[in-house]
This record gives C-alpha cells, sequence and structure tokens, in this order.
C-alpha cells in the first residue's frame, strides 16, 4: 500500500459481472468480500491475499472462490486524491490450469460491444425500476450494509422548479470515507467535491 493509504480497500468477487444479470435490487451475486479493516497487514503497508476454493484455515486474508466465480474487483476508496495514493497490486498465479492466451483486437472489440449493449440495457432498467418509481426529492437513509461488506448506499432523484437550487448537509458520522454521487439521465457520474474523510 501506499504511504498515504486509502481509506479503504476491499477485494470483491462476483458471479457476474455487475450489469449482465437481472435487474434486482441486489444486482450482481456477491460470492466473497474482502475489506482492509478485516485484513492482516503488514507495519510498511504490504500484504498478500489468497484465492482459492479451498477454505481459508487460518491463512489471513483469504477469499474463497467457487465453481460459478466470475470476476475479482480490487476498489481503492480515497478522502484525499492529492494526498492518498492507489494500492500496488500483483498477481502471480500458482496453480490451476493454463491461463488462455490473450484475445485478439477484434475479439476484444466485439465482447465490449456486447457488453455496452447489454450493461447500458441494464442500467436504464434499474434506474427505471428503483430509483424513479420513488417520489422525487426524497432520500431515504440506508438500513443495510452492501452485500459487498462495501458501506452503505442509498440513492434517490430530484426534480427542481424554476429558481429552486439542491442544497445536500451531509454528516460522516464518524465514516472513515463518505461520498456523494450526482449523475444525469444516463447515469454518467461523477464524485463531488463532498468526497471527504470523517
Amino acid at each position: 500500500m501506499p504511504e498515504r493509504r486509502p481509506a479503504q480497500l476491499s477485494f470483491v468477487l462476483y458471479g457476474e459481472l455487475p450489469g449482465t444479470g437481472a435487474v434486482t435490487k441486489e444486482g450482481a451475486p456477491v460470492l466473497a468480500a474482502l475489506t482492509t479493516d478485516r485484513m492482516q497487514i503488514d507495519p510498511d503497508g504490504s500484504f498478500t491475499i489468497t484465492v482459492d476454493p479451498e477454505p481459508a484455515d487460518g491463512r489471513p486474508n483469504h477469499i474463497r472462490t467457487t465453481d460459478t466465480a466470475r470476476l475479482l474487483i480490487a476498489r481503492d476508496s480515497l478522502n484525499d486524491w492529492a494526498k492518498e495514493g492507489p494500492s500496488y497490486l500483483e498477481i502471480e498465479r500458482t496453480a490451476g490450469p493454463e491461463a488462455p492466451g490473450p484475445r485478439t483486437p477484434e475479439q476484444l472489440a466485439t465482447q465490449t460491444a456486447d457488453l455496452l449493449r447489454t450493461i447500458g440495457r441494464y442500467w436504464l432498467d434499474w434506474d427505471n425500476t428503483f430509483i424513479y418509481t420513488k417520489a422525487a426529492n426524497d432520500i431515504i437513509a440506508p438500513t443495510a450494509p452492501r452485500g459487498s461488506g462495501f458501506g452503505f448506499a442509498t440513492s434517490g432523484h430530484f426534480a427542481l422548479g424554476a429558481g429552486q437550487a439542491l442544497v445536500v448537509t451531509l454528516d460522516p458520522v464518524g465514516a472513515r470515507y463518505l461520498g456523494f454521487q450526482l449523475t444525469d439521465l444516463w447515469v454518467s457520474r461523477g464524485s463531488t467535491p463532498t468526497d471527504r474523510a470523517a
């Protein structure tokens, strides 16, 4: 990890690429998750995680995978992008069948186009099912942690009239990381300057 560590580094094992399955409130199936608050990290910031189908049996930082696993995502949560740095990761394959060879540019282009069509439809359906069915200008507090163990999240939509403004007041309530995101109707988003440490 860098000298100024991110507020949290999380590893999430999914049963499918988010946005390629059925539109459900839970989203893509989370098979396992590991976050830095539950990891053994050396004083210099280094760590090793293991990923295989066997139980941990005393191994720290272990993620148990299954035959249905399709994707492992690593996510750095940064509070101060000017001072904190992302984690540096190296991946070493130590066992298992031979890895498939690289795909051709044509194969990559075809797969990317197919994913864009699939994922685009998914997120539009998700918004219409779980966001725009709620009352405008009404954000409900989250009541349960996300399936990945990556904190809490809630969402909503806003409808402002002429001369009105959206004023957002956030209380980090002791959290190490707090984020607020605004998107357009196409869910094009970006973190706002309100991302901060507690």
